[in-house]
C-alpha cells in the first residue's frame, strides 16, 4: 500500500489529549471542593447505646436551690421590715383615737360638776346619809349625770375596742400587701425560672399556706415570747381580741381606782362594768359645802371640775399607759435586759420582763404591743418556712 491511498485515522493528537485530560481533573477537584464547601457542617452521630435514648436537649447546669431559696428570703426582708413599721405606725394612730376620745369630753366636766353640786345633788346626798336609805343612791346618780354631761362608759368601752379591732384590722391589712408583694417578688425573675410551688400560683392560694404556716409557728413563737399565743391571736379575728383586750385593761384600771365589784348592793362583774363604777366613784366630790365657804370666795364648781379633770387624766393615763410604776419597772429591766454585761442579770431581768408584761397592769399600749411583737414574729416565722423550708414540689 501506497502513502497516497493511507488516511488519518481521527482524533486528538498528543498536545491536545494531554489538554483535555487536565481540564477534567480540574473540573473534578472543583466538584470535589463544592460538595464540602456548600454542605451543612454536621456533628458526628452519635449511636445510642444498647437500653438508652439517646437525647436531642442541650446540657444545663444544675440549679442550687439552697442557694436560691436564700437569695429569695434576702430578697423579701426589706418587704417585712417596712409591714412591721407599717404595724407600729398603725398602733400608734389606733391609741391617738383614745386619747382624742378622752380630749373631746372635756367640755362636758363643768356641767357635771354644776350637776353635782344643784340643789337635787345635794338632796341625793342628803338622802343616802338617812339610817334607812339606800347608800348607793348618790352614786347612782353621779353616775347618771357623768354618762349624762361628760361620757357613758359603754362609749369609752366602744372606743377601746374600736383601737384593738382597727389595729387587727390594719394589721391584717398590712399582711394582705405584704404576701402579694412578697408574691410577686417570687414570680419573677431567677425565681419564677426555677419553677415555682403551687402555692405562689395566685394571692388566694399563697395567703392559704400562709394562714397555715402561721398556726404550725405559734406554739414555737408563743414559747420565744414565754406568753401564750391563743386561738385569736393566731386567727386575728378582730372582734375576739378586741372584747378580750378591753376587758383585761378596764379591769386593771378598775383595780387600780380602788374599787371592788361589789359597790353597788346588786354587784357588778368584773369589766367594763366594774370600771364604770370605779370612775364615778373616784369622781364623788364633798358636796356639803357651807354658804360661808363660797361666800368667802371658794368656788365650788372649779374645785370639782379640777378634781374631775385630774381624775379623768389619771384615768386616760392607767387606760392607755398603765400603772406607772409598773411601766417604770418594766422599761427599767428591759433596759438591763440589753445592756447588763452579766449573763444572770440579763436573764433575771427577762423574767421579769415576762412577768410584768404578761400581767394586765401595763395599759393599752402594752395589749397592743404584745399583739403587734407576736404577729410579726408570726409573720417572719411562716415566711421563713414557706421560703428557706419549702415543700419537695418547689
Amino acid at each position: 500500500m501506497s502513502d497516497a491511498t493511507h488516511k488519518p485515522t481521527p482524533g486528538l493528537n498528543g498536545p491536545q489529549t494531554a489538554a483535555a485530560v487536565a481540564a477534567i481533573f480540574v473540573v473534578a477537584a472543583v466538584a470535589w471542593w463544592a460538595r464540602f464547601y456548600f454542605a451543612a457542617p454536621a456533628s458526628p452521630a452519635k449511636v445510642p447505646q444498647p437500653g438508652t435514648v439517646a437525647s436531642t436537649e442541650p446540657a444545663v447546669a444544675p440549679i442550687d436551690r439552697e442557694a436560691l431559696r436564700r437569695r429569695a428570703w434576702s430578697a423579701i426582708q426589706p418587704r417585712l421590715d417596712a409591714a412591721d413599721q407599717a404595724a407600729q405606725a398603725a398602733l400608734d394612730e389606733q391609741l391617738r383615737g383614745v386619747e382624742e376620745f378622752f380630749e373631746h369630753r372635756e367640755a362636758g366636766v363643768k356641767p357635771f360638776a354644776e350637776a353635782v353640786l344643784s340643789l337635787r345633788g345635794k338632796w341625793e346626798f342628803a338622802k343616802s346619809k338617812l339610817p334607812t336609805a339606800d347608800d348607793d343612791a348618790h352614786l347612782r346618780y353621779l353616775n347618771t349625770k357623768f354618762e349624762d354631761h361628760v361620757f357613758k362608759i359603754d362609749d369609752l368601752k366602744q372606743t377601746v375596742e374600736h383601737a384593738v379591732g382597727g389595729f387587727v384590722s390594719r394589721v391584717q391589712g398590712v399582711e394582705g400587701k405584704l404576701l402579694v408583694d412578697v408574691r410577686a417578688d417570687l414570680s419573677d425573675g431567677e425565681f419564677a425560672a426555677a419553677g415555682l410551688p403551687k402555692f405562689l400560683l395566685n394571692d388566694e392560694t399563697f395567703r392559704a399556706e400562709f394562714d397555715r404556716a402561721v398556726a404550725g409557728a405559734a406554739a414555737e413563737v408563743a414559747a420565744d415570747f414565754q406568753i401564750a399565743v391563743s386561738r385569736e391571736v393566731v386567727s386575728f379575728v378582730a372582734g375576739e381580741v378586741a372584747a378580750q383586750v378591753a376587758v383585761r385593761v378596764a379591769t386593771a384600771v378598775a383595780a387600780r381606782l380602788g374599787v371592788s365589784a361589789g359597790v353597788l348592793g346588786t354587784g357588778a362583774a368584773a369589766g367594763w362594768a366594774t370600771f364604770g363604777l370605779g370612775l364615778v366613784a373616784a369622781v364623788v366630790v364633798d358636796v356639803a359645802i357651807s354658804h360661808v365657804a363660797k361666800m368667802a370666795g371658794y368656788d365650788p364648781v372649779a374645785r370639782v371640775s379640777e378634781r374631775v379633770e385630774a381624775v379623768l387624766r389619771d384615768v386616760r393615763s392607767l387606760l392607755i399607759d398603765g400603772n406607772p410604776e409598773a411601766r417604770a419597772l418594766y422599761e427599767q429591766m428591759r433596759q438591763m435586759e440589753a445592756t447588763d454585761p452579766d449573763p444572770e442579770v440579763r436573764k433575771a431581768c427577762r423574767d421579769s420582763v415576762a412577768k410584768v408584761g404578761a400581767g394586765d397592769e401595763l395599759g393599752l399600749r402594752n395589749e397592743l404591743r404584745k399583739l403587734h411583737e407576736v404577729r410579726a414574729r408570726l409573720r417572719r416565722e411562716a415566711l421563713r418556712r414557706l421560703v428557706l423550708e419549702p415543700s419537695p414540689e418547689i
